[in-house]
C-alpha cells in the first residue's frame, strides 16, 4: 500500500512539474480576455463572471495545454447548464456544458 501511495504521489508531482515546464501559447491574461469576450458577445457580462480560470493539460499522457474559465453563477440553457469555457493554445474558445439533465 504504502508503494502504491508512493509511486501516486511521485506520478502526481512529474505531471506537475511537466505541466509547468511548459510555458502556454496564449497568456493568462489573453485567456481571461478571450473568455470574457464571450459572455460580453452574449450580453451576460452583468450577470456572469469568470470565477476562475487555470492551466489544464489536455489529458493525462499529453503535453498539450489548454486555460479552463469557469462561469459564476452559470449559464441556464434549455435542459443543461453552461458552466464555462475552455480556451486552446491557439485562440480557440469551447462553451464548456454540464452534461446532466436538470431535474
Amino acid at each position: 500500500m504504502k508503494r502504491l501511495l508512493s509511486a501516486l504521489c511521485a506520478l502526481s508531482i512529474m505531471g506537475t512539474s511537466a505541466l509547468r515546464a511548459q510555458a502556454p501559447a496564449i497568456t493568462v491574461e489573453r485567456a481571461a480576455k478571450l473568455a470574457q469576450e464571450q459572455l460580453t458577445a452574449r450580453n451576460l457580462q452583468g450577470k456572469h463572471h469568470i470565477s476562475s480560470l487555470t492551466l489544464q493539460k489536455t489529458s493525462m499522457t499529453s503535453k498539450q495545454v489548454h486555460w479552463v474559465a469557469m462561469y459564476t453563477p452559470s449559464i441556464p440553457l434549455d435542459d443543461r447548464k453552461e458552466i464555462g469555457a475552455e480556451i486552446g493554445m491557439d485562440g480557440s474558445v469551447v462553451r464548456l456544458v454540464n452534461k446532466e439533465a436538470k431535474k
